[in-house]
């Protein structure tokens, strides 16, 4: 019986960002970050009505839009 209560993260399996991180990174409120969610372009994921975004494809993403304004 497998008592770790903490599942290691398989090797190579994406790294990603919930809700709340989207939030701390840009430092905007959680309707926002729902809005970005579900804007198109967003790369984000919805598995099982959770959402979540792939680390890589996030910094992408933000990348493409520095400096650029971006409307929701």
């Amino acid at each position: 019986m497998n008592t770790n209560l903490n599942p290691t993260v398989p090797t190579g399996a994406p790294e990603l960002y919930t809700v709340e991180d989207v939030m701390a990174i840009m430092r905007i409120g959680r309707s926002s970050v729902y809005k970005l969610f579900r804007s198109e372009g967003f790369p984000s994921i919805k598995m099982g009505g959770i959402l979540r975004i792939e680390k890589s494809r996030f910094e992408k993403w933000l990348s493409t839009y520095s400096g650029r304004s971006y409307t929701l």
